[in-house]
């Protein structure tokens, strides 16, 4: 399997070492070099300097808002680089009377020349080709670390400078918080050294069980598990309601508790492989029913659960229960979370998952558009692991996947195919602890989807209002809503059945380089029946 570059640009890390530019301790010495910013006296916060404050007593950066909505203001500073290097970011931050910290107490920084304008970003020179320019480097946003007893919160990242970036002005936020307060104490900017790499394997398992029992059912993945192994797999997703599947019975008639059967034999398995397995399985607890994602880890232990919050038509029919949270879990080799199904249909899941902290999402689903798969990964910075029971010929979810950040299947996937089940096991990935940052291709790939989608997203836009303008019940804005919402689906299906055609006649270059990355062909398996 082909490794992947370390180290990106663009890329946060979050194990770092090597200062130079800055003291560790006291951070800037020199705070009345921070300048205070707003875009328009009217919505300018106020700003001072407490030359006490801080953590330590050794000075700190205030922003103020009065009651009215709306403010917006920062500090900021430059601070000299040199393009293709690594620079951290550390700053320790309190915030008072701030609904969201993390929305409104923000750090940016933003990459610029000698003459003070954006710089391009690192992109591959197909990506350049692609979109037909060379897209600029976005800004990167340090994230929130822990709170300690005082209320000081870390907020950090490393970076690497695009290629042509001189310099980077660091901005210090405090927007749309009508009677908070942030103090900004110990800020950092400096040099670091590359950390250690941390590489990552993981696979996924496309196969339909028969159906004979829920025991047999589970049996039948005990070859795939045990393929992963052979390819140094850290993490194996399985398919959802494993038991279930085939059996032709109702939800609560297949139902354990977890800990339980399924999860005591998958747990074995784990611990004899030396691997994590994610699955999805009927849970009974007390009277009531959920879909549950387990995650098991390699000595053969629980590690956590994750009930389905977003639950179609068939379930609730069906009388299976909502879950109502969203846990991330830590494994050796990151922060791990799961949803299901229905779940990757809507951005909620993944969103509050990657909120958490969660780098690897783990996804056992019926069946799905890939095009969502995509975008979960793309629009949260993590790697989401599907693992599905569509066959390809059904033009719903072509196969399991290992999607990376870009929202494209991992480059260098390695597939074992047979006449029914598939194994796709991703090449080695570097992963960081905590939130990651967005990779270099990101605003590049998201650029070139938007210029293949557009075509069809007028034309839907423009028969829409075609039909609303002269509707007299159209004044409503519930009705409005609504049909905007069919609209919504009805792109969406022109758009895939777009890419259906385009792959049937060999794709477009934007879609040929994503199946290009699958490194692989999906063979024909059979799907099973429409459900969760």
């Amino acid at each position: 399997m082909r490794r992947l570059q370390p180290i990106a640009v663009g890329l946060l890390i979050a194990s770092v070492m090597g200062l130079s530019a800055t003291s560790a301790r006291g951070g800037d010495p020199d705070l009345s070099a921070w300048k205070a910013m707003s875009q328009r006296d009217e919505i300018r916060p106020a700003f001072s300097v407490d030359p006490k404050g801080g953590p330590q007593g050794a000075g700190s950066l205030v922003i103020t808002h009065d009651q009215r909505e709306g403010l917006d203001g920062w500090f900021q500073k430059p601070f000299a680089v040199t393009g293709g290097e690594l620079y951290r970011f550390h700053s320790l931050r309190k915030a008072t009377g701030v609904a969201v910290p993390r929305r409104s107490s923000v750090v940016r920084v933003v990459w610029e020349d000698e003459a003070g304008k954006k710089v391009s970003a690192g992109v591959p020179t197909e990506q350049v080709k692609d979109l037909g320019h060379t897209p600029s480097a976005e800004p990167d946003f340090p994230t929130d670390g822990p709170t300690d007893a005082s209320g000081w919160t870390t907020v950090s990242g490393i970076y690497r400078a695009p290629p042509k970036a001189t310099r980077a002005v660091v901005e210090l936020h405090l927007q749309w918080a009508p009677n908070g307060r942030v103090e900004w104490g110990t800020v950092e900017f400096a040099r670091a050294a590359p950390p250690p790499a941390r590489k990552v394997r993981l696979a996924t398992v496309h196969y339909v069980p028969t159906g004979r029992s829920p025991r047999q059912n589970c049996e039948e993945y005990a070859p795939h598990i045990a393929e992963a192994a052979n390819q140094k797999a850290d993490l194996v997703v399985l398919g959802e309601t494993v038991p279930y599947v085939n059996v032709k019975k109702k939800p609560h008639e297949t139902a354990e508790p977890i800990p339980g059967p399924t999860t005591e034999y998958f747990g074995e398995l784990a611990k004899k492989h030396n691997l994590h397995i994610a699955l999805s399985l009927y849970e009974r607890s007390g009277h009531l029913v959920y879909n549950t994602a387990v995650l098991l880890g390699p000595d053969g232990k629980l590690i956590g659960k994750y009930r389905k919050t977003s639950l179609p038509h068939g379930e609730i029919e069906n009388g299976v229960a909502p879950g109502r949270d969203y846990p991330v879990f830590d494994t050796r080799f990151g922060k791990v979370g799961l949803m299901i199904c229905y779940d990757g249909f809507f951005p909620e899941v993944a969103r509050e998952l990657a909120n958490r902290g969660a780098e690897v999402i783990a996804w056992p689903v019926w069946g799905c558009n890939p095009l969502l798969a995509r975008a979960r990964a793309c629009e949260n910075h993590v790697y989401l692991v599907s693992s599905t029971f569509m066959a390809p010929k059904d033009g719903w979810m072509v196969s399991a996947g290992v999607f990376q950040v870009s929202g494209c299947k991992m480059d260098g996937c390695r597939v074992r195919s047979g006449k029914r089940p598939e194994l796709v096991t991703g090449p080695d990935i570097p992963t960081r602890m905590g939130t990651m940052s967005p990779t270099p291709d990101r605003h590049a790939r998201i650029e070139a989807l938007l210029t293949q989608l557009r075509p069809a997203a007028e034309d839907a836009l423009r028969r829409m209002a075609e039909q609303l303008v002269d509707r007299p019940d159209t004044e409503l804005f519930g009705d409005i809503e609504y049909r905007l919402r069919d609209a919504a689906h009805d792109l969406a299906t022109t758009a895939h059945q777009t890419g259906l055609e385009a792959r049937k006649k060999g794709g477009t270059r934007g879609r040929a380089s994503c199946a290009r990355s699958a490194g692989r062909t999906p063979g024909s398996t059979p799907g099973g029946p429409a459900g969760s």
